[in-house]
């Protein structure tokens, strides 16, 4: 069985205290066989994204705003609940 992941981001790393790493945790992921999906939201930094999903451009969700994250929400939960 596979594992999959969807990170949902601004595409910008936020660590004060330095012990993380876009290319550390991509390789935590890798490691285990974890396949990530990424939603991106708003003016996101697009290269953090695609190192996270291995430059896997089919694997990158774009959302112009965290409003519109409610919406996919409400539709993606939808969908679940009637399969």
């Amino acid at each position: 069985m596979r594992t999959e992941v969807v990170i949902i981001t601004d595409g910008e790393s936020n660590d004060p205290e330095g012990t993380f790493t876009i290319h550390g945790q991509k390789i935590k992921y890798d490691d285990i066989g974890i396949k990530v999906y990424a939603l991106g939201v708003g003016e996101i930094q697009k290269e953090e994204i695609r190192v996270l999903t291995s430059r896997d451009d089919d694997s990158i969700f774009y959302l112009l705003s965290w409003k519109d994250l409610a919406a996919f929400n409400k539709g993606i939960f939808h969908e679940l609940a009637n399969c």
